[in-house]
């Protein structure tokens, strides 16, 4: 009984003892919704800088200062476009396979070809060259 009295929280109102921590707030905010069944509710974050109210307040420090700055006295040059890259590949324009190529791929007569005759149909179809004549 001591260590259960010892564990309960005796405060009128939880949100009271949260940290200041947004990320704690968030999580006990979390555990409270769903535990009493509520709509998650939005933390305010404290720890965020407020970016315009410190821009406000030293708005005259920074334009002082941005006058004890010389004039710059080199033009800027303007950027220049590049020229696109040629493609790595040629465009092809592959020829229609002949009648002739058919008929030796259907009675299985490409392996007796030579390698000269294999290279040229496939530079025609734009295909690699490079590889075995078994591929």
């Amino acid at each position: 009984k001591k260590l259960i009295s010892k564990a309960t929280l005796n405060f009128d109102h939880f949100e009271s003892c949260l940290p200041e921590n947004p990320w704690l707030k968030h999580f006990f905010g979390y555990l409270e919704s769903v535990s009493l069944g509520r709509a998650l509710g939005e933390v305010e974050d404290d720890t965020k800088m407020d970016v315009q109210q410190m821009l406000e307040n030293a708005i005259k420090e920074i334009e002082s200062f941005s006058l004890t700055l010389p004039e710059d006295d080199q033009p800027i040059k303007k950027e220049r476009k590049r020229k696109e890259p040629p493609s790595s590949k040629p465009k092809f324009v592959t020829e229609r396979i002949s009648d002739e190529w058919i008929d030796r791929f259907k009675n299985d007569e490409l392996g007796d070809l030579k390698n000269d005759q294999l290279k040229a149909f496939l530079k025609g179809q734009g295909e690699r060259v490079a590889g075995k004549k078994s591929d």
